[in-house]
């Protein structure tokens, strides 16, 4: 459990961060909910919060063993390859809050429960499957499933209360390489600090395409305003 809670210390940070990130905007949500625009409005912040969640969750896979070695004691640095798995389930259930606020805008927290639970039983019953063979490991990937199940759940479900361009191959693609660099690091693979610098480089190429249009858009506005 030691082991644990101290690979856990990073992706807890970052759920502080995701939450202050979240707040920002949430309200915006509820000021937007009666306006036509609301549908706009998801589909503008939904690239931005993924880009940071993404780019984020990348670049501190890729630092993750320099960052263990400031905030992990000696004694518990040998859990630091837990942190990129640990990284993988804080984007995913960043993603999940992200539904979460549409379910929050329409007053359905109904639905919100039932895919908690669901990912819940998932991560349960992954953990006491695998805990004996895998051991520590077990508990950070079935984190991961149970994150995964939820994700899932909800973005089919959501579809029935709005329809939101979630840039479904942009998307993918960024996911694809960030469990590729997550288990190429907790493996530690040969020259895993490469291959994960790649996976980052990468990620942030494909994430600075998907801003373009919006960058693009607010200095075309500065000029015309200027």
């Amino acid at each position: 459990s030691g082991l644990y809670a101290a690979a856990s210390k990073i992706p807890n940070l970052l759920n502080v961060l995701q939450q202050i990130v979240q707040q920002a905007w949430q309200l915006s949500t509820f000021q937007e909910f009666k306006s036509s625009g609301l549908k706009h409005f998801y589909d503008v912040i939904w690239r931005v919060y993924h880009a940071l969640m993404s780019v984020g969750s990348a670049l501190v896979i890729t630092l993750s063993p320099f960052i263990a070695r400031v905030l992990m004691q000696r004694q518990f640095y040998s859990a630091w390859p837990l942190i990129s798995i640990l990284v993988l389930a804080f984007y995913l259930s960043a993603i999940n809050n992200f539904l979460g606020t549409i379910y929050q805008a329409y007053m359905r927290t109904k639905p919100l429960l039932v895919a908690t639970v669901v990912g819940a039983a998932a991560c349960l019953a992954f953990t006491a499957i695998l805990v004996h063979d895998w051991g520590i490991s077990a508990a950070a990937f079935g984190v991961f499933v149970g994150s995964l199940v939820i994700f899932v759940v909800r973005v089919i479900d959501v579809r029935r209360l709005m329809s939101i361009n979630m840039r479904p191959i942009p998307t993918a693609i960024t996911m694809t390489l960030l469990t590729v660099q997550s288990l190429v690091t907790s493996n530690q693979c040969n020259h895993y600090l490469f291959w994960s610098s790649i996976c980052l480089l990468l990620i942030a190429f494909v994430q600075c395409y998907e801003l373009k249009p919006l960058i693009t858009l607010i200095f075309t506005r500065r000029k015309y305003t200027a």
